[in-house]
């Protein structure tokens, strides 16, 4: 018997469905007495991340299924992992699966479990060929948001350092993060850039850092006549920190090794990495 077509969520906004999108799999399971569809796209979900779901999904007894009232009392039972959510926005849900997540519908709910268990490949953390330096770390970002801000923060270990994440692009979504100290930016001026940020009205951010640098700062008006950067791009986490503690701001895309630093003065030019 075919899975109820009401479990199934739709990553495609016409509703032509997911015939041709290889790589986007459903698996249909049985919880108990309940069907139940598990949704991800393939190469974003390491296997031993996909079995422990398995695992920890047909532990379940079936008398526990029956007796839940909402999947949130089946994500703090028996899914040990440590992003876990549910939503009732099954668009919201497509758009997380599309990011890299893995949803879990059953039958009788209507709300959808998102289990963040991304393991997907990604560049080394090398130092920069433009960046290199004879002493310090010879580490680098890489396409990775979460591996930038990580190696971001084992250079920030305090409380003040503020991570703010955004979606940009109305038709394809790319995620966007700011980053600055409390107490050491200038809150104005971190103010206008994320309303800058959330007042975005573009379909996509195509050329990531090339195409952010050109909604904060279009070119028009004095700016065509002014021939120094607005902005400084970096690809040493290092630099990053140092500038945060200087009072700048950076903002990172997801699948982009580059960091904006922002604002910059002619003088923050000169202060490249030797080059060895």
């Amino acid at each position: 018997k075919e899975t109820d077509p009401n479990l199934t969520i739709n990553i495609h906004k016409d509703g032509e469905g997911t015939e041709n999108a290889f790589d986007f799999k459903k698996r249909n399971l049985l919880l108990g007495k309940r069907k139940a569809v598990f949704t991800y796209i393939i190469g974003y979900i390491g296997t031993l991340s996909t079995e422990n779901i398995f695992r920890a999904l047909m532990n379940i007894q079936a008398e526990e299924i029956e007796s839940l009232n909402d999947l949130n009392e089946l994500c703090e039972k028996y899914l040990p992992f440590g992003s876990c959510e549910v939503t009732e926005d099954p668009a919201f849900a497509a758009e997380e699966i599309l990011r890299g997540s893995a949803a879990l519908t059953i039958e009788g709910f209507s709300q959808v479990i998102l289990m963040d268990v991304r393991d997907f490949s990604m560049r080394g953390i090398e130092e920069p060929e433009k960046d290199r330096t004879l002493r310090g770390p010879h580490i680098g970002t890489n396409e990775s948001l979460i591996s930038n801000i990580i190696q971001i923060r084992r250079y920030l270990r305090c409380t003040f350092l503020r991570t703010e994440k955004y979606l940009l692009g109305s038709e394809i979504k790319n995620e966007v993060a700011i980053l600055s100290l409390k107490g050491k930016c200038d809150e104005s001026f971190l103010k206008t850039i994320r309303g800058k940020i959330k007042n975005a009205n573009i379909p996509n951010l195509s050329i990531t850092q090339e195409g952010l640098n050109q909604l904060l700062f279009p070119r028009k008006g004095l700016s065509l006549i002014n021939p120094f950067p607005k902005v400084r791009f970096t690809e040493r986490p290092d630099v990053v920190a140092a500038s945060l503690m200087e009072g700048k701001i950076a903002i990172l895309c997801d699948n982009s090794p580059s960091v904006i630093l922002l604002p910059q003065s002619v003088f923050d030019f000169f202060e490249e990495a030797v080059v060895t």
